[in-house]
């Protein structure tokens, strides 16, 4: 059946226009979340690892300590040693009063960037310590914030394509937080090689955010949050 036609002029006959060129300018971005649907489910995926390697190295902060106790750190008392994990959830909780906001804004990305790079220098400058002082400034106060900005992407970005879904999504994201232990506390893996290996992930997550493979259009990347 063809589609009707509209008088506009005598002699002239246009078409209706479409719902796409009907649509008002920026309409695309308040698009209902999906509530599912392997775009989402991927950024749940990317949280996870988001979750598991801030809040979990944070969870793990009693392998580090156990090892700074009999090794490097062996001449400081355990009360010290304790303040580098506090410092740096203090830090990562902290930092949020100034990464959510920049979230809002819209600097989700560079602010994600950058962040991934401290985090991954301050763990690597962590594998250089040897004395106290290194360690607080490294581990302590230089990871805390870059695990600040990287943990509040994990948070935002996955609620935004969830509705019904959302508190089972943030459940599944929350549960990175507590597999970091698995490598951290293996004997017959050890902390040198868990290390490696978390670097590994936070420069592999900064790597996606900085140039994803599929440039994903407005529409997909910005939903409505009731």
């Amino acid at each position: 059946m063809s589609a009707p036609v509209v008088e506009n002029e005598p002699g002239a006959a246009v078409l209706p226009p479409s719902k796409s060129t009907a649509m008002e300018p920026g309409a695309a971005l308040h698009q209902p979340p999906p509530n599912g649907g392997l775009l989402a489910w991927l950024q749940v995926l990317g949280s996870f690892f988001c979750f598991m390697n801030t809040w979990g190295l944070i969870n793990t902060f009693g392998a580090f300590q156990t090892y700074y106790s009999a090794n490097l750190l062996a001449h400081e008392p355990e009360s010290t040693i304790a303040w580098i994990g506090s410092i740096q959830a203090f830090l990562l909780l902290a930092s949020t009063l100034v990464m959510g906001p920049l979230c809002d804004l819209g600097y989700t990305r560079p602010q994600f960037i950058i962040c991934s790079v401290m985090a991954v220098f301050g763990l690597m400058m962590t594998s250089l310590c040897t004395q106290y002082w290194q360690f607080m400034l490294a581990q302590g106060i230089c990871m805390g914030i870059g695990f600040g900005g990287v943990f509040i992407p994990a948070v935002s970005i996955p609620s935004s394509y969830f509705t019904t879904k959302r508190a089972f999504a943030l459940g599944v994201c929350a549960s990175g937080s507590s597999f970091d232990w698995i490598p951290m506390d293996n004997e017959n893996y050890g902390i040198h090689h868990a290390r490696h290996d978390t670097r590994q992930c936070l420069v592999y997550e900064g790597s996606r955010a900085a140039k994803p493979e599929e440039e994903l259009s407005r529409s997909l990347r910005f939903h409505q949050v009731s």
